[in-house]
């Protein structure tokens, strides 16, 4: 059987090399000159494959939220197959607190494992293919990258807008509605946020901290880890974990010292005045990067030298335990680590990964409308649906 694949990142790579072991004849088509150049930044160059305790309920489906499709997809792709598959193509994982990377710490090893087996395999791969459209007729896919490719059955690993200024995706996801399949809009998930707030003005400083996403209504989300301040808002883990959640004029209250309650801080930092004449800013200079400490004390109105009174130091505290930052926006898809939206999971069989209604169309990876947080379990998805859908 001819089978297309479009799309050489994480998905699009496993699809093609699971269709060829099964005996298909495979072409890979791929926008970029090479394949993988998403996947080499994955965990900042490091690759972050996977995680050893993922479940469905790690997995948001706006599309179809009370569809069994993660847990059908888990199902079909267990960890120990994972490690399997990356063992048979010559990549070596180790386990780092149950996030799981190749044990070289380098994306590249995973994409030229990939890249390498696939070829020597006999998968035919085209770089510098970016599609224009696709169309159905007689049986037959025909993908327009200028030169039109024919093929039986046809697999789409276009991927998402994360990290990406090309147009492919939006072409084949248009292609696709044709088709009549149902697409979301897609939006910038695993981001940074940004805000007009006082906060950028300790831009540079990188602090563990909880974070809670309000929306004023019922939305309550919280995170824990490092916090970035940037000169356009918030970034880091914590803050990509909500950002899918976020919209404009929702707040973020972080608390900069997470493991003190109230009252024990305020204790604690009576006992430095108690044996210290100092102002406030030195004074939460003992606690705080002395940029924090010097937002808190211009958010408080008084001079760095200011006497530490009771009220004061109260006020002081509070800032630190809950400080607002109200959002204006998210930062844009050049920065997103993956697309929130795309094709309906109603659309596809989570069995097969084949279209419904389709014979010979096969989705798979970022253009599915699931998404996750940090810690490989976006990467794990795309393993996951190519294997299915090559397989299949």
């Amino acid at each position: 059987m001819n089978v297309i694949v479009i799309g050489g990142g994480a998905s699009g790579l496993v699809a093609a090399i699971t269709a060829k072991e099964k005996g298909d004849e495979v072409t890979l088509l791929e926008k970029e000159n090479k394949v993988g150049r998403k996947l080499q930044m994955t965990g900042n160059g490091h690759c972050n494959m996977a995680h050893t305790d993922i479940v469905a309920k790690d997995y948001y489906n706006d599309s179809d939220p009370k569809s069994s499709f993660a847990s059908d997809v888990l199902d079909a792709f267990s960890f120990k197959r994972f490690t399997n598959f990356f063992k048979k193509i010559g990549v070596i994982t180790k386990n780092e607190d149950g996030y799981i990377y190749p044990s070289s710490m380098q994306a590249s090893t995973v994409v030229n494992a990939l890249r390498n087996y696939a070829e020597q395999i006999g998968v035919k791969i085209k770089t510098n293919n970016e599609v224009k459209g696709i169309e159905f007729k007689d049986n037959t896919y025909f993908v327009d990258c200028g030169y039109v490719y024919e093929c039986e059955k046809l697999i789409v690993a276009s991927g998402g807008l994360s990290y990406t200024n090309i147009d492919s995706p939006k072409n084949v996801l248009a292609s696709l509605e044709k088709l009549g399949l149902e697409v979301s809009e897609l939006e910038p998930a695993l981001t940074a946020l940004v805000s007009e707030s006082n906060i950028t003005k300790a831009s540079g400083v990188r602090v563990n901290a909880k974070i809670k996403l309000f929306d004023g209504e019922d939305l309550d989300i919280s995170e824990y880890g490092q916090v970035q301040i940037t000169d356009y808002g918030i970034s880091g883990i914590p803050v990509f974990n909500i950002s899918r959640f976020a919209k404009v004029g929702d707040e973020v209250h972080i608390d900069f010292v997470n493991d003190t309650d109230k009252e024990d801080l305020i204790n604690d930092l009576n006992v430095l005045l108690s044996t210290n004449a100092l102002g406030i800013y030195n004074l939460l200079c003992g606690l705080l990067n002395d940029k924090l400490a010097a937002l808190i004390v211009e958010e408080l109105g008084v001079e760095k030298e200011a006497d530490v009174t009771p009220e004061i130091l109260e006020q002081a505290v509070d800032l630190i335990k809950d400080y607002e930052v109200v959002i204006s926006g998210k930062r844009d898809f050049d920065f997103a680590q993956v697309t929130k939206g795309g094709v309906s999971t109603k659309c596809i069989d989570s069995k097969t990964m084949q279209v419904i209604g389709h014979d010979n169309l096969y989705l798979c990876g970022e253009l599915i409308d699931i998404d996750s947080k940090c810690g490989g379990y976006n990467l794990y998805f795309a393993w996951a649906t190519g294997y299915i859908a090559g397989n299949n």
